[in-house]
């Protein structure tokens, strides 16, 4: 299972476009940017056994970008995720989720997090993207919480 979500995961990297379309013509043109904070659950919890997990996440994302020399904030818009991670623990993890960020409705995303790194490829009817993110747990053992702070390299409109 591990090496097909890994498959999964690098077959949509590699194919989808670095979209994130929540913005401003003047913010995507200047190649913006997303940045998405919040926090979850993960149940029955992550622990130093591996165990299929179920998770969830709400969040904040800010569209940033530069018009001109000018800093600009495109717009900010909620997110809500969830899925499965299918053998977290503590160490790493790996999975599907499906959500969205403001008008943006991802079918699917695949992650896979090592300790606190996590990428993310996400595709939908609406759009794509793929995220940098760090994994912040709240426990020690077993992690039932957690924050994550995600940022999607590049922006553009459809």
């Amino acid at each position: 299972m591990n090496k097909l979500v890994r498959s999964l995961y690098a077959g949509a990297a590699l194919s989808m476009p670095l979209i994130f379309t929540i913005t401003t013509p003047a913010v995507a043109a200047a190649g913006g940017a997303a940045v998405i904070q919040g926090s979850g659950g993960i149940s029955p919890g992550l622990d130093i056994i591996p165990a299929e997990q179920s998770i969830s996440f709400g969040g904040t994302a800010t569209v940033v970008g530069i018009d001109g020399t000018t800093p600009v904030v495109g717009g900010t818009y909620g997110c809500s995720f969830g899925g499965t991670d299918l053998l977290g623990w503590i160490g790493s993890g790996q999975g599907f989720v499906a959500g969205a960020c403001g008008p943006l409705s991802f079918d699917t995303c695949v992650f896979v997090r090592e300790a606190a790194h996590v990428d993310v490829a996400c595709a939908g009817t609406t759009g794509a993207a793929a995220a940098k993110c760090v994994f912040r747990p709240h426990q020690v053992l077993p992690v039932t919480s957690y924050d994550l702070t995600c940022v999607v390299p590049a922006a553009a409109t459809l």
